[in-house]
C-alpha cells in the first residue's frame, strides 16, 4: 500500500544530531523573536511539530529540514551546523569523515558542505536507504526541489505518487525528478543502498 500524504516528521528522539538541531532551531527562533506560531507561519510546519522537534521528541525528515532552512532564510548547512558564513567562498572541501549527519527511521542523511554562497539553493546529501518496502512509509516525501540522485552502492527502487510500478536503479544509475511530486526510495535486497542526492531549490 503506497503512502497517502506528505511526510513532515518522524520519531527518532534519541539521536545526538536531533538534540543539537533542537537547540539550533530554538536559538534561531530566539534571535528573530519568533514564537512557535510565527515560526509555523514561516516554515509551513505545525506548531505541534516544531514544539516536539525542539523538545527532542521527534526528528525532522529531509522535507521538514528543507522547510526550516527556507523559513529561517538560511542554507541547509547553516541550519545543521549552526555556523554563519562570513563571506562567499571560492572553494569548499568536505573530507570523507566530515559532513552533518541526521538520522530518520527510513534514511541516514549526510549533508555535504556544498554551495559557495550563503543561502545557496544547492543541497548535496549522501543518503543511505534503509527501508525495504514501501509499506514502511506512512506518507510520501516531497519538497520544492529539482532532485538528481546517483546510486553509489546497492540497488534501490524509486517509488512515485500516481505510479504503481517503481523504477529499479543500481550502482552507477541516476535519476532526475521533480521532488514536488510524492516519492520514496526503498532497498529491495534487504541490504541498505547508498546514493548521492543533488537538489536545487525551485
Amino acid at each position: 500500500m503506497p503512502p497517502a500524504r506528505t511526510a513532515e516528521i518522524e520519531t527518532n528522539p534519541t539521536s545526538k544530531p536531533s538534540m543539537l538541531l533542537a537547540k539550533r532551531i530554538k536559538a534561531l527562533r530566539d534571535e528573530r523573536g519568533w514564537t512557535l506560531d510565527v515560526t509555523s507561519e514561516h516554515t509551513g510546519l505545525s506548531r505541534s511539530a516544531l514544539s516536539k522537534i525542539e523538545r527532542q521528541q521527534m526528528s525532522p525528515t529531509y522535507n521538514a529540514l528543507n522547510k526550516l532552512a527556507q523559513g529561517f532564510g538560511i542554507g541547509m548547512m547553516q541550519l545543521m551546523e549552526g555556523r554563519t558564513p562570513e563571506k562567499s567562498e571560492d572553494v569548499k572541501l568536505t573530507r570523507s569523515d566530515e559532513g552533518s549527519m541526521h538520522s530518520t527511521s527510513l534514511y541516514l542523511l549526510r549533508f555535504l558542505d556544498a554551495g559557495l554562497y550563503a543561502n545557496s539553493p544547492l543541497i548535496v546529501t549522501e543518503f543511505t536507504i534503509e527501508a525495504t518496502d514501501i509499506s514502511q512509509f506512512e506518507q510520501w516525501d516531497r519538497h520544492d526541489d529539482e532532485n538528481f540522485v546517483y546510486v553509489l552502492e546497492g540497488t534501490a527502487l524509486f517509488h512515485r505518487e500516481g505510479s504503481d510500478e517503481p523504477l529499479k536503479i543500481g550502482k552507477g544509475d541516476s535519476i532526475c525528478f521533480d521532488a514536488r511530486i510524492g516519492h520514496a526510495f526503498t532497498s529491495p535486497t534487504g541490504k541498505p543502498a547508498r546514493a548521492l542526492s543533488v537538489t536545487i531549490r525551485m
